[in-house]
């Protein structure tokens, strides 16, 4: 999308007619998270040039070297077209690794114990326009009395009753009395 912002601003007064190239460009870019282009993914193949920009491409490559025969380079597109869906896989799975790094550097730890108390997030009035500007989108003081699955909490208010269901960790946060 860098093309296309870059292409309207060098061409403020005709950029409609510069958008054809810098939707191509986008098109036939290799992006970083698998290493290959939407085109490639789509067609299972690279982007062919038009023929008047492919030419002298291919005559310059004539001249420096031999072109293998026609079998040879059908046998190693065939190859090529086998091992691209395992490649895009194992890019988009590390580049989904790192992702999942950097977002656990910055995110922050709670552990939140039996016996702790918390407040619970109103989940249905958080959403933007549910809610006025000062409403509080926390509520009620809770004390957690036991650990369900993978980070759902059992809970009960002060007066000793007991929530009907579990409680997600990520709607619940620390209460410090002072």
């Amino acid at each position: 999308m860098r093309a296309l912002k870059k292409t309207i601003n060098e061409n403020q007064k005709n950029w409609d007619s510069q958008l054809n190239f810098s939707l191509w460009d986008n098109r036939i870019t290799s992006k970083r998270a698998t290493g290959k282009s939407p085109y490639e993914l789509v067609y299972r193949r690279a982007a062919v040039f038009p023929v008047q920009l492919a030419l002298p491409v291919a005559c310059f490559m004539q001249e420096s070297q031999e072109e293998p025969d026609d079998m040879i380079r059908r046998i190693n597109q065939s190859m090529e077209l086998e091992e691209t869906p395992d490649q895009v896989n194992q890019r988009l799975t590390e580049y989904q690794e790192k992702m999942k790094n950097i977002f656990d550097q910055h995110a922050r730890d709670r552990r939140l114990q039996i016996g702790d108390l918390v407040l619970r997030c109103d989940v249905r009035r958080a959403e933007k326009g549910k809610h006025a500007k000062f409403d509080p989108l926390w509520f009620g003081h809770f004390k957690i009395i036991g650990q369900g699955g993978n980070n759902t909490f059992m809970m009960e208010n002060l007066q000793g009753d007991l929530l009907d269901t579990p409680v997600n960790g990520q709607f619940l946060k620390p209460y410090f009395q002072s």
